[in-house]
């Protein structure tokens, strides 16, 4: 999936057009919800990204960037008080603030 947002970017989920250590450099470095995420956990996240899952749905969160990922196809979640959270185990670089 490609999506054209704010002039001069480019939302893509195609792995041979991303810069996977400038990818992994963003959210480990600026991101309260990534910060210290490994660069071995990003290029997994790249390599198995979600197209073979077939899946039938995405969610996301953000505190601030709704309208960046508006433009790649991303709504307002339609019943928020219908879900839940599981936290993987402490110590996972994975973990959920």
């Amino acid at each position: 999936m490609t999506a054209n947002g704010v002039v001069g970017y480019e939302l893509s989920t195609d792995p041979d057009r991303l810069d996977v250590e400038l990818v992994h450099h963003w959210p480990s470095t600026y991101a309260f919800w990534a910060l210290g995420r490994s660069l071995d956990t990003i290029r997994r996240a790249v390599r198995d990204h979600l197209a073979p899952y077939r899946l039938k749905r995405v969610l996301l969160s953000t505190l601030d960037a709704h309208e960046v990922y508006s433009k790649a196809g991303f709504v307002p979640f339609p019943h928020p008080e219908n879900l839940m959270l599981l936290n993987p185990p402490q110590g996972s670089d994975t973990q959920q603030n």
